[in-house]
């Protein structure tokens, strides 16, 4: 019998982390290990104007190869957002479009992905689950007191279509919890404990629906097809 833990789920956060992800790498480390980390860092706030600027290409070649095992554990999945925009940025961000993603990138892109059993892309683990910060730490994690870590272009439409997608991902936690109940009961033949908990799904993913309706005033398809899915053709 299989436990939702087991999978990384909970009522709390559905399958979004454990614990809120990290926003940058720490930098207790010797002199040159910290500047390395801390050029990545800056060509990651910076990401969006050297886009604007064309001159994201040769930012991205001029970082020094990330050493995974010069950050912490609980930073990987920090290391692996900035390698899933990064290479993304690289491929899509000038023309004509290149076929490769540097060394730099890559190496220690590949050795996460390998970490995390996920593929080298930039996939929706990173893109959406990995990617957002409260405003307030003691706040809730819904829409109103979330920002993005990271961003291709920047702008109300590109954290608009990601953080509705991030409160879904939290709101989905009940929603799955419920339904697992209820199957247990079901098995128990215990339709009043059946009943009540799918009365609790049932509220939960309206819930959902009412925060997928919020969509259009927070994005616009045609900004997000036109300005951000082009970094994401590989996804």
């Amino acid at each position: 019998q299989y436990l939702l833990e087991e999978f990384d789920f909970s009522r709390e956060r559905g399958f979004l982390p454990k614990t809120d992800p990290a926003q940058s790498f720490s930098l207790s480390l010797e002199r040159g290990n910290a500047d390395r980390l801390l050029e990545w860092m800056y060509t990651a706030r910076n990401l969006p104007h050297y886009l604007e600027q064309g001159c994201v290409r040769k930012k991205i070649e001029s970082l020094p190869e990330l050493s995974i095992q010069n950050i912490a554990s609980e930073e990987y999945g920090y290391a692996m957002l900035l390698c899933s925009f990064f290479g993304p940025a690289y491929v899509f961000g000038e023309r004509p479009i290149k076929p490769f993603v540097p060394r730099n990138v890559a190496v220690p892109w590949c050795m996460l992905s390998e970490i995390f059993g996920r593929p080298h892309s930039s996939a929706y683990a990173s893109y959406c689950m990995n990617n957002w910060r409260r405003l307030d730490p003691k706040g809730p994690i819904a829409h109103g007191n979330l920002a993005l870590i990271q961003t291709f272009l920047g702008g109300m439409d590109e954290s608009g279509f990601i953080l509705v997608h991030t409160e879904i991902e939290r709101k989905a936690g009940v929603a799955g919890i419920a339904l697992w109940n209820a199957l247990r009961a079901a098995y128990q033949d215990d339709t009043d404990v059946v009943g009540r908990h799918l009365t609790e799904s049932s509220q939960a993913i309206a819930s959902i629906l009412a925060t997928m309706t919020t969509m259009p005033k927070r994005c616009d398809p045609y900004i997000y097809y036109t300005r951000v899915r082009p970094y994401l053709h590989w996804s």
